[in-house]
């Protein structure tokens, strides 16, 4: 008989296993159940009359390809680490939203400590005080729960480092999803939701002089149905009036109203007219902004100049809090060089405000503490006026 060629794979793949009846005798009961790789290996029967019996078993055998499973670990270690980068990110955006939470805490704590450093709290009812001391309360214990959430996601970034197995992938997911849940319930955590209109009236006052805000307080007393829209402002600087359609002007009026419908949903409110003369164009008159506006529109200083519409911002105390989302529109230079404009804004509280202020009236005007109207501020700039400016 010839040699096996090197590589020889068996074909062979049966098995024999010993079986042994009921009531066998202690030999035969000893080898049931035995398997024998090969016919040759079978004992004889142990003594006459044995009624054991040999069944034919197919074996279990590997056929897997070495490259297969090669594959199959190269496949894996790739998932786990896909899994794992996914994990990271996750946690390194939700760091980044407990900063920027964190960030948010601080403003409002310093903003609550400065309205605080100027109220006499004798002058506040015990309710009232009640409510501040729990407001402060709840900034500082959401500051803490912050810092202890970055210090949960800080482990488990020590946790993914070392990680192994998938199964150890899918513990960690459960732990990052707790945490999760857990910023939620922080961040979502209603800090201003005990301010009542009482502690506002009495605050704003207070915090115009403060923030040097005189005018944004005067228009949140025109917001305020509680306070008659602050007849005496009204009558000095302009008029109030109930219904855009009492404008009387139909441009306008679609304007205004499409802007309406698109920021809050209404269809109609107030509509407050300040003159030329009024405290507000004055103060937007002498404001660094309003004059970099006119040095970046240079044909507004020559005769027969015009702008339809440019937005423009606020940077500084009394009108950044007073008008949010303000536009220039109608801005015309006559042929004698005097300037005419509007100055336009819709006074909302917009959702996702950072600042105890913003959210204090996001709040208010839910509740109908509060109501929103449309700001148009009439400009008139005379030539000799311009020239101050030393605009050229």
């Amino acid at each position: 008989m010839g040699k096996r060629l090197y590589g020889y794979v068996s074909k062979e793949n049966i098995e024999y296993e010993w079986k042994s009846e009921s009531g066998a005798c202690e030999v035969c009961q000893g080898l049931n159940g035995t398997i024998y790789d090969s016919a040759n290996d079978i004992p004889d029967r142990p003594h006459p009359n044995c009624k054991c019996h040999i069944e034919i078993l197919e074996k279990d055998t590997d056929t897997t390809d070495p490259i297969e499973i090669r594959r199959e670990k190269i496949k894996d270690r790739k998932r786990k680490e896909l899994e794992l980068a996914k994990l990271m990110g996750a946690l390194k955006s939700l760091e980044q939203e407990i900063d920027e939470y964190i960030k948010r805490l601080d403003v409002q704590d310093r903003e609550v400590e400065k309205f605080e450093s100027t109220i006499d709290a004798a002058k506040l009812e015990q309710k009232d005080r009640q409510k501040l001391s729990e407001v402060k309360e709840k900034i500082d214990y959401a500051k803490y729960k912050g810092g202890k959430a970055k210090k949960d996601i800080s482990i488990l970034k020590d946790k993914i480092a070392t990680t192994e197995t998938i199964e150890e992938i899918s513990r960690l997911q459960r732990e990052l999803q707790k945490i999760k849940d857990y910023v939620k319930e922080i961040i979502e955590n209603k800090i201003i939701e005990n301010i009542t209109k009482g502690i506002t009236n009495f605050l704003a006052p207070i915090a115009a002089i403060a923030l040097d805000s005189p005018e944004a307080y005067q228009l949140y007393r025109v917001g305020s149905p509680g306070l008659n829209n602050n007849p005496e402002y009204v009558q000095k600087n302009g008029k109030l009036y109930d219904s855009i359609n009492d404008l009387k002007n139909t441009n306008l009026e679609r304007e205004i109203e499409a802007r309406l419908k698109s920021e809050t949903g209404k269809e109609d409110c107030k509509v407050l007219k300040l003159h030329s003369d009024s405290s507000m164009a004055k103060k937007i008159e002498s404001s660094d902004d309003f004059k970099d506006f006119l040095i970046n529109n240079p044909n507004l200083l020559k005769p027969n100049g015009s702008l339809q519409e440019a937005k423009i911002t606020f940077q500084k105390n009394d009108l950044y809090n007073a008008l949010h989302g303000a536009v220039i529109k109608d801005a015309r230079t006559d042929t004698q060089g005097n300037l005419t404009l509007t100055v336009q804004d819709l006074w909302n509280f917009n959702k996702g405000r950072t600042s105890v202020k913003g959210r204090i009236g996001e709040k208010l005007q839910n509740e109908g503490s509060l109501e929103n109207y449309y700001i148009i501020i009439d400009i008139k700039i005379p030539k000799e006026e311009l020239e101050k400016y030393k605009i050229k």
